[in-house]
């Protein structure tokens, strides 16, 4: 059984008085651990996907399932309960809120966890330290630079420990090397925390550290 079921999913829009089908009949299947890159024009449905992945819309028809937990059948509590617990975003404008500082954006992913605020902080702490940013917990994102704001981010996903973390853009407005410690931290979590992700992005350098890479065209994937 895969890890990630995504079975006969539709998904439409309203442009005015004309519906328009932006997801149709897709199908995906994704083992645990799997980096699997989607590509695909702008608007192809790319972010209707990752947020019907995400639980934050559902489609029209079709069932999506995370380690055998049905998520299309859940009801709104239990849908909150599955984005808090299963899922991490990684959004490619990162996403913070510049009032915070780095520790507490990432602590704002332990919300509604049962942990004090002093467990929350140490592993907040913990997650800033293992993407290289060690010393720099207490700066506001706009005291840190892009590559440094995408740590932030992705500290913020991976502190949770999610079965799932979907990365849209992950490395978009990165220079090379910053795009280079970014994608060791998605693999470094992969390795070592079993994570499973779903990238979706431009960046024809990222194929080839990919498991499986699709292109969502017209409403459905295709192998590329």
């Amino acid at each position: 059984m895969s890890f990630l079921s995504v079975q006969q999913v539709s998904r439409s829009c309203m442009n005015g008085e004309e519906t328009t089908a932006v997801l149709k009949d897709l199908d995906l299947e994704v083992g645990k651990g799997e980096m699997v890159m989607i590509m695909g024009p702008s608007g192809s449905g790319k972010t209707t996907l990752m947020n019907s992945l995400g639980g934050i819309e559902m489609p029209d028809q079709g069932g999506i399932s995370l380690d055998g937990l049905v998520v299309t059948s859940l009801g709104p509590n239990d849908l909150n309960q599955y984005r808090r617990e299963k899922v991490g975003m990684v959004f490619q404008f990162y996403n913070l809120i510049p009032t915070l500082t780095a520790r507490e954006n990432v602590m704002l992913a332990l919300e509604g966890r049962k942990l004090s605020r002093k467990d929350s902080r140490e592993r907040a702490q913990r997650q800033l330290d293992l993407v290289g940013l060690k010393g720099k917990s207490d700066r506001f994102p706009q005291e840190m630079s892009a590559g440094e704001q995408q740590r932030v981010a992705l500290a913020r996903a991976l502190v949770k420990e999610p079965a799932l973390v979907l990365a849209d853009e992950p490395t978009g407005n990165l220079d090379e090397a910053s795009e280079a410690m970014v994608l060791d931290l998605l693999l470094k979590a992969r390795k070592e925390l079993g994570t499973t992700f779903i990238v979706v992005s431009h960046n024809p350098r990222l194929k080839g550290h990919m498991d499986r890479c699709y292109e969502l065209r017209h409403g459905r994937l295709s192998a590329i």
